[in-house]
């Protein structure tokens, strides 16, 4: 047995922006990435906190609550999608301990172009664990470790089945799957209550995303991109055409 400086599970309180909260960590990764994310995205705290009272956000690749949790505090509605079962435990534990679990609709489910099962590829089996691809075939994956089917959904669907609160705003964040899960939402996108778009973009998107954003009348609005020993990639804030 390997001893850890650490013992795990534990709780920390971290400052998500303007709220102090608290985080339940079973494993380093948690307490070294999950409770510092509003620290290391400032675009998309500086959206959230932007927004004004009554709006709603929609968490798409939620993890395990950082940006829900925050979005939740200060007021806001939420719609959290999270497909891998550790991340969604976490997600819901991690609302309940700052007592927010029954102001957030939580959905276990991944979105993407159409509806059915995929393949979620997986390199890392913790909770709080991101970098897992989706694809439609049972191909072994660069770095993965395990497989396992999940059930996806397009947003146009998943709005009009669970007749959910439309979006004021949308944060995705899915890890090279961003192109699938806007081509499912079309009907979603020309929403007259969605105004803007914050996107983690992934390298095989870049510039052809924006692209196809651009076609349909959205144009980024900021860019920010984090510089420092570790990578945590490249964001966008995109707005609705008129806005």
């Amino acid at each position: 047995m390997t001893l850890r400086a650490l013992d795990y599970p534990r709780e920390a309180l971290a400052q998500f922006g303007r709220e102090r909260l608290l985080m339940e960590c079973d494993n380093e990764l948690e307490e070294l990435m999950r409770v510092v994310a509003c620290a290391k995205e400032p675009l998309t705290v500086a959206l959230i906190e932007g927004l004004p009272a009554g709006s709603i956000l929609w968490d798409v690749g939620a993890n395990v609550g950082s940006y829900t949790l925050l979005a939740a505090a200060l007021g806001l509605g939420v719609v959290a999608f999270e497909p891998v079962p550790e991340n969604f435990a976490a997600l819901s534990r991690n609302l309940a301990l700052n007592n927010l679990l029954k102001e957030v609709v939580l959905l276990p489910i991944g979105l993407g172009q159409g509806h059915g099962l995929l393949w979620l590829h997986r390199g890392d089996m913790r909770a709080g664990a991101a970098s897992h691809t989706i694809d439609a075939q049972d191909l072994h994956a660069k770095g993965e470790l395990h497989r396992q089917l999940i059930p996806v959904m397009s947003m146009d669907d998943a709005l009009e089945y669970f007749n959910l609160p439309p979006p004021t705003a949308i944060k995705l964040d899915v890890d090279g799957f961003e192109i699938q899960v806007l081509a499912g939402a079309e009907k979603t996108l020309a929403l007259p209550s969605l105004g803007q778009l914050l996107i983690e973009l992934h390298d095989s998107w870049d510039g052809y995303l924006t692209g196809w954003l651009a076609e349909r009348g959205w144009q980024v609005a900021e860019t920010w991109e984090h510089r420092g020993p570790i990578y945590y990639g490249r964001f966008e804030r995109v707005v609705a055409p008129g806005n």
